[in-house]
C-alpha cells in the first residue's frame, strides 16, 4: 500500500516547478518526491506508470487526500486498468494518511536547510534529501527503508575510506548473489513483520484509547461542523463563523466518521467526529441554566421606580439611605461579626 500527496504551491523554479508529488510505501518506509509544473491528474497519472509501476510494480492500494486530482476520471481509470483499490481519507483530517503527511514535513525541513537563502532552486537537492531519507534506519525496524527494498545497507560516502564489508563481499556469479540476496530477504521481511504487526498493535491500543475519549453520535442528530472554508472576496476570515450548520446525521459509519446532509457545495458527505460537536438549541441552554433568584441578592425595594425618577429629575419616592439602614444584608455578602453575635443583634444595636 502506498500513499501519494501534493505539496505546495513552492517556490516556483526558472522550469517552472512549483509542486512536490509525495509518494510514500506503508511498509518499507521508502518515498519518493517529484518536483512538478502541474498539480493535474495528467502529471499525476504520469508519474504513477513511468515512475511507480514500471520501476517497483503495482501496488495493491493507494491511499490519498479528497482533491480533485485524486478523484479525477483519469486516476479512476488507471487504478481500474492496474486493478488497484483506491482509499480515500475523510475531509480536514491528515491523520488518515499520516504516514505521508510526515514524510511531506521531513522532506520541506531538510530542504531548508540545504536550500538557505536559494529558494528558487529547491528541486535540485531533492534527490540528497531523499537518499538522506532512504538511508536513515527506522526506529521501529533498526533497518533503513533502503536495505528493506534491496537487503543490503547503501554505500554511503564513508564507505570511501573505512570499506563496507557486506557490499565488498566477492561474489562469484548473478546466481549466488540472488541466492544470498533471498536469505537476507527472509530474514529480514520475517523481523520486520513481527516488527510491523508489533507496532501496528500499539498504535491500535493508542487508538482505542482516543477512540473511547471521542464524543459518540446517532442518526438524525444535529451537530455543527468546522468551517474551515476561506472568506470570500466581500469578507474577512475574522469575522467568518468557527461552526456552521446545524446538520442532520444520515449514517454513522464508524466510531470516527459520520455522513451528514450537507449542501452541494461539500465535495464529501463524510466528516470526522473530531471536527464536528453537537448542536444545542438555545432554549435548552437556558432551561439548564439554574434559574436566579432576584431575591437572594437583593431584598431592597424595586429598582426601577428609582430610576424612573431619576430620569424624570424628581426626587426619589424613598430614602435610599434609610432603605439600606432597614434592609438585611444579602447573604452572599454577609459582614464580618464577632463570635457568637447574630445579624439581627448587629442590626439593632447600630439603630438603637
Amino acid at each position: 500500500m502506498i500513499g501519494i500527496d501534493y505539496v505546495g504551491p513552492i517556490s516556483v523554479e526558472s522550469n517552472g516547478n512549483r509542486y512536490m508529488l509525495v509518494i510514500t510505501d506503508y511498509f518499507s518506509k521508502w518515498v519518493e518526491a517529484f518536483a512538478t509544473v502541474n498539480a493535474d491528474a495528467i502529471t499525476t497519472a504520469h508519474i504513477l506508470v513511468k515512475e511507480i509501476i514500471s520501476r517497483y510494480g503495482i501496488p495493491k492500494k493507494i491511499v490519498s487526500d479528497l482533491g480533485k486530482v485524486f478523484l479525477s476520471d483519469l486516476i479512476k481509470d488507471v487504478n481500474r486498468l492496474f486493478m488497484v483499490e483506491k482509499l480515500s481519507t475523510t475531509p480536514y483530517h491528515p491523520q488518515c494518511d499520516g504516514l505521508t503527511e510526515r514524510f511531506n514535513q521531513i522532506i520541506i525541513r531538510l530542504l531548508k536547510i540545504y536550500v538557505q537563502n536559494n529558494h528558487y532552486n529547491w528541486s535540485f537537492f531533492l534527490p540528497v534529501v531523499l537518499f538522506a531519507i532512504r538511508s536513515t534506519i527506522v526506529p521501529n525496524y533498526g533497518m533503513s527503508p533502503y536495505k528493506i527494498l534491496f537487503g543490503r545497507d547503501p554505500t554511503l560516502p564513508i564507505h570511501l575510506t573505512v570499506p563496507n564489508p557486506v557490499t565488498n563481499l566477492q561474489v562469484k556469479n548473478q546466481k549466488t548473489y540472488v541466492e544470498n540476496i533471498q536469505l537476507v530477504f527472509n530474514e529480514s521481511y520475517t523481523v520486520l513483520r513481527f516488527l510491523y504487526a508489533y507496532a501496528k498493535e500499539i498504535q491500535q491500543n493508542q487508538y482505542n484509547k482516543q477512540v473511547k475519549k471521542l464524543q459518540r453520535y446517532a442518526v438524525d442528530q444535529l451537530v455543527l461542523v468546522k468551517n474551515f472554508h476561506p472568506a470570500d472576496e466581500d469578507e474577512t476570515n475574522k469575522f467568518i463563523p468557527n461552526w456552521k450548520g446545524p446538520f442532520v446525521i444520515t449514517r454513522v459509519c464508524s466510531d470516527e466518521v459520520v455522513e451528514l446532509n450537507l449542501p452541494s457545495t461539500y465535495s464529501n458527505k463524510k466528516v470526522s467526529v473530531r471536527n464536528i460537536k453537537p448542536f444545542k438549541h438555545r432554549i435548552e441552554k437556558l432551561n439548564k441554566k439554574k434559574p436566579v433568584d432576584s431575591q437572594e441578592y437583593y431584598n431592597g425595594p424595586p429598582i426601577l421606580p428609582l430610576l424612573y425618577d431619576m430620569t424624570k429629575n424628581q426626587t426619589p419616592s424613598f430614602d435610599p439611605k434609610k432603605v439600606l439602614t432597614t434592609t438585611p444584608t444579602p447573604s452572599v455578602f454577609k459582614p464580618i461579626l464577632p463570635v457568637g453575635a447574630s445579624l439581627k443583634k448587629s442590626l439593632i444595636s447600630k439603630g438603637g
